[in-house]
């Protein structure tokens, strides 16, 4: 269960809650309101009700495995409440078929903070996967996506995953060509979660992508994850061998492809390199990876690993 967050009640005169508490009530009764009734989560329904902040705090013992609670909305919503400003209409609480709240948790925590009831639109008996595809109130990240999935490190999974189609789309777009990686816009959190469906390696080589960083710290988690998933889609077993040999500093020495990716990396994280970070250049880390990748498959020799824009043309062997 997602733990409500600890909220201190805004400061308000008792008169001036009990004023707004009214004027929510006549704003309610124009709209033909019906009181709150426990009923409604068990079957599929859309009201009109009055969310008093008692009511809000007994809702959110239904918040299970949500988004992170976003204090900045929680404290705006919070002030419009007190101000009597708050549109019903705006937007609504979501719940599913179980009676779990999937759809507004910062609005009832806002409830809570004010001290004051408002009214508002409630949908009951939804899909719980339905909201995937929310992004109502607050924008939700792909790294919500997948924090509600219960994905292990959510952030860094949906950065690899965008990171990763980005190069595989380039590749497929300028096969053989010289390029500059195109501008593209970002997935949907739906496009995410189905191409997470499609390559389950990307958390599966999460864990192993986290103990690489830790051996060049100055490129990020996301490339690691990145391209460890994409060389396990072509041999699980060597892409752990890959991993595990480059965190334990085994090396062959002298043209070790691992000895190489290590050097880029040390290079990577150096003042100079750490001003120049953008979308390009964890693409062009990427790139390394799969340069250092194909020559540790092939037994191949890699000295002075470098990359250029055609090398982000490579594919994983």
């Amino acid at each position: 269960m997602t733990a409500v967050v600890e909220t201190a009640v805004v400061d308000a005169p008792a008169e001036h809650k009990a004023r707004l508490a009214k004027a929510a009530n006549a704003k309610a009764k124009e709209q033909e309101v019906q009181t709150w009734d426990p009923e409604w989560l068990v079957r599929r329904g859309s009201y009109y009700t009055i969310i008093t902040p008692e009511l809000a705090g007994d809702l959110l013992e239904r918040n299970k495995e949500n988004r992170k609670p976003k204090r900045r909305a929680i404290s705006a919503y919070s002030r419009d409440m007190l101000a009597g400003e708050w549109n019903p209409d705006a937007s609504d609480i979501k719940f599913s078929r179980d009676g779990t709240l999937i759809d507004g948790q910062n609005r009832l925590m806002a409830c809570v903070e004010a001290g004051v009831p408002f009214p508002t639109l409630v949908r009951t008996g939804l899909d719980k996967d339905a909201r995937y595809y929310m992004d109502t109130g607050v924008k939700r990240t792909g790294g919500d996506t997948f924090l509600m999935r219960g994905l292990p490190d959510p952030n860094n999974i949906a950065a690899a995953i965008n990171m990763r189609e980005r190069y595989e789309k380039t590749v497929q777009q300028y096969g053989g060509q010289q390029t500059v990686n195109p501008r593209r816009v970002p997935m949907t959190h739906a496009e995410l979660s189905d191409y997470l469906d499609h390559h389950p390696a990307v958390e599966q080589m999460s864990r192993l992508g986290a103990q690489m960083q830790t051996i060049g710290p100055g490129v990020p988690r996301s490339v690691y994850i990145a391209a460890l998933s994409m060389f396990a889609e072509s041999s699980m077993k060597l892409a752990t061998e890959f991993a595990e040999k480059f965190i334990s500093g085994e090396s062959s020495g002298t043209g070790d492809p691992l000895l190489s990716l290590a050097r880029y990396l040390a290079r990577a994280k150096s003042p100079a390199e750490m001003k120049t970070k953008s979308r390009n250049k964890n693409q062009q880390h990427l790139g390394a990876f799969v340069l250092a990748w194909n020559a540790f498959v092939q037994s191949e020799k890699l000295d002075n690993l470098r990359i250029r824009d055609s090398d982000l043309l490579e594919q994983p062997v």
